[in-house]
């Protein structure tokens, strides 16, 4: 297995767009939906253009069995209390999103790995 980053040249956002929808539609039951999933939507201006935002990708035997990704900003959610919400300013915080494993790859530390990737790329 090898986690890279995304990058449109390398990988078809097509390709990760229909690994995603079918993890959320999966595990969560719903498919794609545009106001939550904008980010899956226009993966490129998301994670390639913008440098504050990276999705990396593992890859095994050349398909994507997982993704991880950072975007910059804090919570969004007028649900979260405003003392918590701005606990966490949008300048200095970011966000760990789009985690996802081929339910058939988990258990075997790929998530762990993405994650840790993730970190670096923080750091």
């Amino acid at each position: 297995m090898n986690i890279i980053q995304y990058k449109p040249k390398n990988v078809s956002a097509l390709e990760v767009r229909k690994f995603m929808i079918k993890i959320i539609q999966e595990d969560f039951g719903y498919g794609f939906n545009p106001k939550w999933h904008a980010d899956i939507n226009d993966l490129s201006s998301t994670y390639y253009y913008n440098r504050n935002n990276v999705l990396f990708l593992a890859i095994y035997n050349r398909e994507i069995i997982g993704t991880a990704g950072v975007r910059e900003g804090s919570i969004l959610s007028k649900k979260v209390p405003p003392e918590i919400r701005n606990r966490y300013p949008w300048e200095s915080t970011c966000r760990l999103v789009r985690v996802f494993v081929n339910p058939e790859f988990r258990r075997k530390g790929i998530a762990k790995a993405l994650v840790n990737k993730c970190l670096e790329w923080i750091r």
